[in-house]
């Protein structure tokens, strides 16, 4: 079942004064009307558009407006409930009735206009193809990402589905009241990988509402088409590990004049050891160890992270 917000090639788009704007395949936009006797390479597009809606123009050939092209738009438009326009006297179609889109479904964005209202520009906000995120970076934050981080997606609204992606583009600083490539986000909780969330919205081409750093990222396989205009979780991943690791704070970590990083163990009635270990990935304050010797540092240790003063 289609989206309440996706639009298919053959759909009215709108309703203006009475008359529809149509929905229809093709990579040319409707730039003149389109009426008997009319010849080109955009009467072939309508005729294609037509016949993918089971509406043949036979017997008239590739971009002729003949006959059989007429009674084809008269079809369709009969079949959407209105009747066929008249532009300059004879059956055709008008460039304002029309709205060609090279791919579909097409997304509506927004709707600037309600029933009974003073139409203005632009009325419709469209977009197709493949689905990304858009999110807002904060000052400092824009420093540490870069173009190729990788980024988990999460859709809590939709049971938590994830999935994963890249940074597509960094964009300069907007203070929010102009139209961007990227949604608008709400500062987050920091995650692992040692950066903030972000909260964004799936889609294309949508207004940057909040002051910040746009950034796009491009999921690894394509969202399906209920995450579109949905709140996402966006957590950029600056380093991972392949599995479950030994982890300890910051602070419990100190390393000697030697270069040798080791960790303090407390053990019964006040005894401590010192683990020599190799430090690896660091998020949220703590970092991945390992001891240099086999099981010298296990999971549920205690570990000593700093002294009182005395």
């Amino acid at each position: 079942m289609p989206r309440p917000d996706e639009i298919r090639a053959g759909q009215v788009l709108i309703e203006v004064s009475g008359r529809p704007i149509i929905a229809l395949a093709g990579a040319v936009p409707a730039y003149r009307d389109l009426k008997s006797g009319s010849e080109g390479p955009d009467v072939t597009q309508l005729q294609t558009a037509l016949k993918l809606l089971g509406h043949d123009c036979a017997p008239d050939a590739a971009g002729h407006f003949g006959q059989g092209t007429a009674n084809a738009l008269a079809a369709l438009y009969g079949r959407l409930g209105y009747s066929v326009p008249t532009p300059g006297g004879t059956a055709g179609l008008p460039a304002s009735e029309a709205a060609f889109f090279p791919a579909f479904p097409v997304r509506l964005a927004r709707l600037n206009g309600y029933l009974g209202s003073t139409v203005a520009a632009p009325l419709l906000g469209l977009e197709s193809g493949r689905l990304a995120v858009g999110s807002v970076l904060q000052s400092g934050q824009h420093t540490l990402v870069k173009v190729g981080s990788k980024v988990s997606l999460t859709a809590e609204t939709l049971g938590g589905q994830t999935f994963g992606g890249v940074v597509a583009s960094l964009g300069d600083f907007s203070d929010g009241t102009a139209d961007g490539d990227s949604a608008s986000g709400t500062q987050g909780m920091p995650e692992s990988g040692g950066q903030p969330d972000r909260a964004g919205k799936a889609g294309g081409r949508q207004p940057v509402q909040q002051p910040g750093y746009p950034m796009t990222v491009t999921p690894d396989s394509p969202l399906p088409a209920t995450w579109a205009g949905q709140d996402v979780r966006v957590v950029i991943i600056n380093a991972a590990t392949p599995g479950p690791v030994l982890a300890v704070p910051l602070s419990a970590v100190s390393t000697g004049a030697d270069g040798q990083s080791t960790v303090t163990v407390a053990g019964p009635g006040g005894a401590q050891r010192r683990v020599p270990v190799t430090a690896g990935a660091a998020a949220d304050g703590d970092v991945e160890v390992t001891s240099v010797s086999a099981d010298a540092l296990r999971e549920g240790d205690e570990v000593v992270i700093g002294r009182a003063a005395g």
